[in-house]
């Protein structure tokens, strides 16, 4: 994934995937990190983890989802604009 998002937007992103995970934003990151995030998605039901391969494969994809009402109302609650 292009680190074309800031801090703030990428843990937005992060804790709108945890939710659906079904998991904690700091668990989440840790498998980003340590290469298990494959394994997460592969838990997610329905079109969840597709959707959310498409937006880490592809930016505009992930800014598409980032420019969603709940992602904005996450955003703005992290201190983003």
């Amino acid at each position: 994934m292009q680190q074309n998002f800031d801090d703030k937007a990428l843990k937005a992103l992060i804790k709108m995937a945890s939710q659906k995970l079904g998991t904690t934003p700091e668990r989440l990151e840790q498998q980003i990190n340590d290469g298990s995030l494959e394994k997460a998605i592969n838990q997610m039901t329905g079109d969840n983890g597709r959707i959310l391969q498409n937006a880490m494969k592809d930016p505009k994809t992930a800014e598409k989802y980032l420019n969603a009402p709940g992602a904005k109302s996450i955003y703005r609650r992290l201190g983003g604009k």
